[in-house]
Order: C-alpha cells, then sequence, then structure tokens
C-alpha cells in the first residue's frame, strides 16, 4: 500500500461514487469531470492494492472492500467535517479604520465583502494613521491617503474630494466654496503627526504652504477644536457624515482628492486577506465608489 498518497480529495470522490452509484452524478457532486473522478478512483485503488469499484458500460457497484471502505469512511469524514466547520466558525477578520469610514463603504463595500468571505468582520477604530496594521493589531486597515512601508501593501478603492471643516459662527462658514490656495490663509488644524491623517502641507507648493496651528490625537478632538473657533481643517467628503452643530463643512473647488485605500501585511497576510481586497474592490466596481455628484464640490 502506499498511504502518504491518499488525498482527502480522493476519498471524497470515491465516498460520492459509492453514494451516488453513478460516475456522472457523482462527478457533478464533487464538481470535477467524469475523467477525472474516474482517475481518482482507480489511484484510489493502486494506493491502496484492492479493487473498490466493479465497472460495467451500465453500471458501478463497490466490491466487498469498497463496501467496508465506504462504511468506515462515513464516520470519519462526518467527523473531519464537524471538525472543520468548528474551526471555521471561529474565524475572525479585524479590519482597523482611523477617525472616518465612508457611508458606502458601511452600507455595501462591507456586507459584500462579508458575505463573500462568509463571515463578519470586526471593525476597529484606532487613532492613528495606519490603525495598527503596521504593528499587527488588525489584519488589515482602510485609510484615507497612501502609505509606502517595507511590510505592508496597499490597494486604492476610490477617491474621495476634500471639504473644508470651519467654525460655522465665522466668516468662512457663509462661503458657497474656497479654493485650495486660501486654506493657507488660515491656522490649520490637522489629525496626527505633521498631518498624518488625511492631509499634510506638502500638498501646497513650497512658499504657500499653510502653517499647522495644532496636531490633535483623533478626530473628536480635532472636531471640538474647529467648533471652538480655534482653526480650520480639511477633510474628505464623508466627514460630513460626522455632524457638530458648530461646524460648517464648505466645498474646495480645486483641492486635490484623497484615495480611500486598503492596506493589508505585504507577508504573513491574514488567510482571507486575498479573499476580503478582491471582493472590496468587485463591490467598488459594482457601485461602491462615491457617487458621482459626491465627487465634485
Amino acid at each position: 500500500m502506499n498511504l502518504e498518497h491518499v488525498e482527502l480529495r480522493v476519498l471524497r470522490g470515491f465516498f460520492a461514487l459509492a453514494e451516488e452509484e453513478h460516475f456522472s452524478v457523482a462527478a457533478a457532486r464533487c464538481r470535477v469531470s467524469q475523467p477525472t473522478l474516474s482517475r481518482m478512483v482507480a489511484s484510489l485503488e493502486r494506493d491502496l492494492g484492492v479493487r473498490l469499484v466493479e465497472r460495467t458500460t451500465r453500471s458501478v457497484s463497490l466490491t466487498a472492500v469498497g463496501r467496508r471502505l465506504y462504511g468506515d469512511l462515513a464516520g470519519a469524514l462526518g467527523q473531519l467535517d464537524a471538525a472543520l466547520q468548528s474551526a471555521g466558525g471561529a474565524a475572525e477578520f479585524r479590519l482597523g479604520f482611523p477617525w472616518l469610514l465612508p457611508p458606502q463603504w458601511l452600507r455595501s463595500v462591507l456586507p459584500a465583502v462579508e458575505r463573500s468571505i462568509g463571515i463578519g468582520i470586526d471593525l476597529l477604530r484606532r487613532d492613528e494613521f495606519l490603525a495598527g496594521v503596521d504593528r499587527g493589531l488588525v489584519d488589515a486597515a482602510v485609510i484615507h491617503g497612501t502609505v509606502s512601508h517595507p511590510s505592508l501593501r496597499t490597494v486604492e478603492l476610490f477617491e474621495e474630494p476634500r471639504i473644508a471643516v470651519v467654525p460655522r459662527s465665522g466668516p468662512l462658514a457663509r462661503r458657497r466654496r474656497l479654493r485650495w490656495a486660501e486654506i493657507a490663509g488660515h491656522p490649520l488644524m490637522v489629525i496626527g503627526r505633521e498631518g498624518t491623517g488625511t492631509v499634510g502641507t506638502h500638498l501646497w507648493p513650497d512658499g504657500e504652504r499653510p502653517e499647522i496651528a495644532h496636531e490633535y490625537r483623533n478626530f473628536d478632538e480635532w472636531l471640538a477644536a474647529i467648533a471652538a473657533g480655534r482653526g480650520i481643517g480639511v477633510a474628505p467628503h464623508c466627514a460630513r457624515e460626522y455632524g457638530h452643530p458648530s461646524v460648517a463643512y464648505v466645498p474646495l473647488a480645486d483641492a486635490p482628492p484623497v484615495p480611500f485605500t486598503l492596506v493589508l501585511p505585504a507577508r504573513g497576510a491574514h488567510p482571507l486577506a486575498e479573499r476580503v481586497e478582491a471582493a472590496a474592490l468587485a463591490a467598488v466596481r459594482a457601485g461602491g465608489a462615491p457617487e458621482a455628484d459626491a465627487r465634485q464640490p
């Protein structure tokens, strides 16, 4: 006997044939072609050194050894399937995010990804630019912006326009729109070190860059400071979803868009990472990106 070469899929193929007693029906059940199933059963017979199936032009029947193997496999495969289902039932995928999540991601993309991978995704807010994916605290992250990191890879999902976030009591709140260059004339409030959150001074030309008035640890503190009139901010369009009675959102006429990016470990990624990536891209292409009217301030 040559037991070390016996594969689980071959055992499942024989088991299906034993139950169906028909090569075509069993092959369809295993999602293989009839010749493939025939080769699988023949290879199992060679590895065991016994005949398991009697074949004629009209029928398929098990030998005495085949019937005994089928009976033993019924219990063994049932236990194996139960063990695999138990392990799969404990599966989890941790998706980190900093500060903001676009509503279209929550309403359409995320549910589509969960349906595709067959489990719910745990959303974990971490108030740092990479949301902990660089430190292994989450399995992947979605961020506004781009990153170059040797241990990470990125997938841009879509882009969002930027808006100005200003005190409702100030004169800028009455403007229908602002120009990108105008931001430099006001104290800029940012999230994270040097604006690593969603905006940085490097986005303006040399000599026209705004002065960072203060760096905040998280979105909530940043928004409260703007509401208190301490400066203005720049955020992705989805910040409108997080309303504040003392803050106004003003479109920016010519601001560079901000990418919404999926960030994954380059090595040692979660077993479901590739499926999460593929499902997210498919959902975005199917209409999960911001609508055209939301892109234009």
